[in-house]
């Protein structure tokens, strides 16, 4: 993991350990800063008290690839990839697999709701803070970026273009992006 402090004009190395393409870092979530999770392959989830200067492991065990973290309201996180979504309930400290929540490929979240999306392009929604989900749309193929405006409007990006939905998932349009093939 890199840190800037000058605006990206120069990054340092604050955490590097056995990096290979298994412990690849591919999302971090620092909403409740100084406060940071970092999800990554292998089942790595990385968590920073410090504003990213200094990472500790802090799940064992797991086989999960984790692609997306999300700030699920105060110090609810939630961290989804190719197994169980893992949830922790105090900012990341400590995690615990959700049932019947598995393959979340992307997530994010406001306070008072949570999406997620599956590589065969279902999309969930959760009220109550990644506990339970029930799915609100479904799109032909992979979803490869989802991101919550407020508690109806998401957008999510594909292959084939960027979609925003106002009712909460349930109905799409897509954009015509100039010079987007």
């Amino acid at each position: 993991i890199q840190r800037t402090t000058n605006a990206r004009v120069s990054f340092s190395v604050v955490h590097q350990e056995q990096v290979s393409v298994l412990d690849e870092i591919t999302d971090i979530d620092f909403t409740q800063a100084p406060i940071g999770v970092a999800g990554g392959r292998n089942g790595r989830i990385l968590r920073s008290t410090d504003g990213g200067v200094t990472w500790t492991s802090v799940l064992n065990g797991s086989t999960t690839d984790f692609f997306s973290v999300a700030n699920a309201g105060g110090s609810i996180l939630l961290a989804g990839g190719d197994g169980p979504l893992m949830r922790s309930t105090n900012n990341g400290a400590l995690w615990a697999p959700i049932n019947n929540a598995e393959d979340f490929y992307q997530l994010d979240a406001i306070p008072s709701v949570a999406y997620a999306a599956r590589p065969t392009g279902a999309i969930f929604r959760s009220l109550d803070q990644g506990l339970s989900w029930t799915q609100v749309g479904q799109f032909d193929g992979a979803i490869e970026a989802l991101k919550v405006v407020n508690f109806s409007t998401l957008y999510v990006s594909r292959e084939d273009g960027l979609y925003r939905s106002t009712t909460s998932g349930q109905y799409w349009e897509i954009f015509d992006l100039p010079g987007y093939q």
